[in-house]
């Protein structure tokens, strides 16, 4: 009798696979266009299915644009960040490779640099040393990689532990087999300058000059880059930053004068910070906290 094509790709995973892979946290959501995440690490493994729009996902291995179809499977302790090109649906997973390995159930932590103490090792799951090089990415899923998918995120919750795991194997066994990832040099650069910018957005002396002689690099190198990856300027995310910063600060920090506001969100010129708020927002700094006070 022929076997059912389903149990087939299970069996051919389970030759490949050094254990059964256990799962945690799944999640479905879009982001609007401009969206950009910060760079981060996850203590297990994620796949991400994107299933409309566009994003570039940004790793330490290398630079991914991510459209329509595309997959990426992301590994523990790897920094990363994903900017939304335009809005975009994305299906994620948490798994490990282990079942009795528990999934954490708050995976990532906002800031991928072990010095800040936020990241613990400890909680690192296990990376196969047998299977190809993470992360694993396709820029076009497999054929019969969207049904199984839908199958897995429609049934969590609903279907059973073993369908779901042999679901989750039936996926993976799609993606074991390397299509070749897109990897660049410049992809470590790339992490680099976000966090630092993450990092140092306070600073009203942040400049690209600086970030660039802190690197070794041009100016021009810093932005090209920057923008390859974000679609943003390094210094309109600077901006960005700032302004998200002061209107959290306007809502959440009534006894703070505007002008105080200026200068912990980065700018030390309360006039400019007036105009370019208003460009953004639509309204003065005074009536943004109104309105968010009133609300």
């Amino acid at each position: 009798m022929t076997k059912q094509p389903y149990i087939a790709q299970i069996e051919h995973m389970s030759a490949k696979m050094p254990d059964v892979p256990g799962y945690g946290p799944v999640w479905r959501g879009t982001w609007d266009a401009g969206r950009i995440e910060r760079n981060r690490k996850l203590y297990d493994f994620e796949l991400v299915l994107f299933v409309s729009g566009s994003a570039v996902v940004t790793t330490e291995a290398g630079v991914f644009r991510c459209d329509t179809g595309s997959v990426i499977v992301i590994p523990p302790d790897m920094a990363h960040a994903t900017v939304a090109a335009t809005r975009v649906e994305r299906w994620c997973v948490h798994f490990t490779w282990k079942a009795d390995v528990v999934v954490n159930s708050m995976p990532t932590v906002e800031h991928w640099s072990e010095d800040d103490g936020t990241f613990d090792p400890k909680r690192i799951a296990d990376i196969p040393h047998d299977l190809r090089e993470f992360p694993w990415f396709h820029a076009v899923m497999p054929i019969g990689f969207l049904e199984t998918a839908r199958d897995f995120f429609d049934g969590h919750g609903k279907s059973g532990a073993a369908t779901q795991t042999g679901r989750l194997m039936t996926m993976l066994g799609m993606l074991i087999d390397d299509e070749g990832s897109v990897r660049t040099r410049e992809s470590r650069l790339a992490i680099d300058i976000k966090h630092e910018i993450e990092e140092n957005f306070r600073n009203p002396g942040l400049s690209v000059l600086g970030i660039a002689t802190a690197h070794g690099v041009t100016p021009g190198h810093v932005a090209r880059v920057f923008r390859d990856i974000s679609g943003i300027s390094p210094m309109g995310y600077v901006l960005k930053l700032r302004l998200e910063t002061a209107k959290e600060m306007l809502a959440k920090e009534p006894l703070l004068r505007i002008k105080e506001i200026a200068a912990k969100s980065g700018f030390d010129d309360a006039n400019y910070f007036s105009r370019v708020f208003r460009k953004s927002t639509g309204c003065s700094p005074s009536e943004f906290r109104i309105n968010a006070w009133e609300n």
